[in-house]
């Protein structure tokens, strides 16, 4: 076997060998000898998938479903945060942090002034609930010695503020400091 006899050779196992194999794999009597027991153990039975809507009237359902949902939890968070007493002094919280929210003092960095909502704001729910929900919720860690989350600890900052701070995130992911 040498020269042209090699080739031809190599060719022949080329293309023999994956032709081979597929014909192996995909004969359905092996698929249900091998693979069918194992399948099972690996996927979900299909009634337990979930199945998306197709038509139009059912996606308007499962839409106004999921804003039902969103709305019970956003009343369930309201109602949990009112119910949570405004005004208590804890000895576990950090001296930096002043628990006591009724001070007739200017209000110190550490506690921010409350603010109402904007008078742009819908009165729909959904936004003016979770406009409300930011000083209580900031309120409660405060008084549990957390810090507040980053979009509750300032508010209502200024355009200019606001501005800043885009242009600084902008210039970071450009890769350059300000």
């Amino acid at each position: 076997m040498a020269g042209p006899n090699v080739e031809l050779f190599k060719f022949g196992l080329y293309l023999f060998f994956p032709l081979a194999i597929m014909i192996h794999v995909g004969d359905p009597d092996w698929y249900e000898r091998h693979v069918r027991p194992i399948r099972d153990s690996f996927w979900p039975s299909p009634d337990t998938l979930y199945v998306p809507p197709r038509d139009q009237a059912s996606i308007k359902s499962e839409l106004e479903r999921l804003r039902a949902e969103r709305r019970a939890k956003a009343a369930q968070a309201i109602a949990e945060a009112k119910r949570e007493p405004r005004s208590s002094s804890s000895s576990s919280s950090p001296s930096s942090f002043s628990s006591s929210s009724s001070s007739t003092t200017a209000p110190s960095p550490a506690q921010p002034a409350r603010t109402t909502a904007p008078a742009h704001a819908s009165a729909t729910g959904a936004s003016d609930s979770l406009l409300r929900l930011g000083p209580l919720i900031r309120e409660a860690s405060l008084r549990n010695g957390l810090t507040p989350p980053a979009g509750l600890a300032a508010e209502r900052e200024s355009e200019t503020q606001r501005r800043a701070r885009r242009e600084a995130w902008a210039a970071q992911s450009r890769g350059r400091a300000v």
